[in-house]
This record gives structure tokens, sequence and C-alpha cells, in this order.
């Protein structure tokens, strides 16, 4: 197994830094062939996201709400069309995983993946307090 340590920038500055498991056999190559497919996939899947709209989280299905000349049929018709709307907006919100999502279904594995394979695991916290404004080094 390889570790790597993975920087994530924003405007030409690391966000964020994360660290992956990967098979003994991968290269560079390879590893920037899949951190690409792997954005590309996370972005497509964000514009989706984007894109789509949630027609609300429930149908009101109260007949008070409905003029007097139309039919528990047309009522029906509505809460159907309701319900397909929100099942094709709920598999596009399904559908939009995380980066390191796409990274895991080709191989790679994030640290806290390992929790149940490495046995226990003994975890230190640091409490830095509120030190709002000073530059912490860790």
């Amino acid at each position: 197994m390889k570790l790597i340590r993975m920087e994530h920038y924003r405007c030409g500055e690391i966000s964020d830094t994360i660290y992956l498991i990967a098979p003994d056999d991968i290269t560079e190559e390879q590893l920037n062939l899949d951190i690409k497919n792997s954005m590309n996939s996370y972005l497509e899947a964000q514009e989706k996201l984007k894109s789509a709209s949630s027609p609300g989280d429930w149908f009101d299905s109260n007949i008070d709400k409905y003029p007097d000349n139309i039919t528990v049929g047309e009522i029906k018709q509505k809460r159907n069309e309701f319900n397909n709307k929100q099942d094709k907006f709920l598999k596009i919100q399904r559908d939009a995983k995380s980066f390191t999502a796409y990274m895991n279904e080709l191989g790679y594995r994030l640290l806290y993946d390992l929790d149940e394979d490495m046995g226990e695991i003994i975890c230190g916290c640091v409490d830095w307090g509120h030190r709002h404004g000073e530059i912490m080094r860790y």
C-alpha cells in the first residue's frame, strides 16, 4: 500500500489536505488520471445538482387549496407528477457524491475508511479554544 497526500487548492492556495491509501502498483501517471476523472465526475454531478430543483418536501393534497371544478383524478395526477419530479431530484441528489467517493470507487481509501481493518485506534484531540485570527501551524 502507498500513502498519498492529496492537497486541494482553491484560488491558488491549499484549502485542505487529505491522505489516501492506494495499491502498491499505482503510478503517478495513473494517480493523476484518476484525480482528473474523479474531479470531472464530481463537477458534472454538482452541475446536475445545481440545475435540478426540488419540487418541495411533500405534496399538499388539502382539497381546500384547489378550485371547486377540479376532480379527484386531477389531484391524483398532480400528486403523481410531483412524486415523479421528487424521485428524479432525489436520484440526482444521491448521485452527487463527494470527490473522495469517486476516488474510493477507483480503489483509493481515505485513512479513516480503514478504521475497521486496523483494530483499535487511539485518537488524540487538541482544543485550541478561541484563537481567532492567530496563525495555527498544525
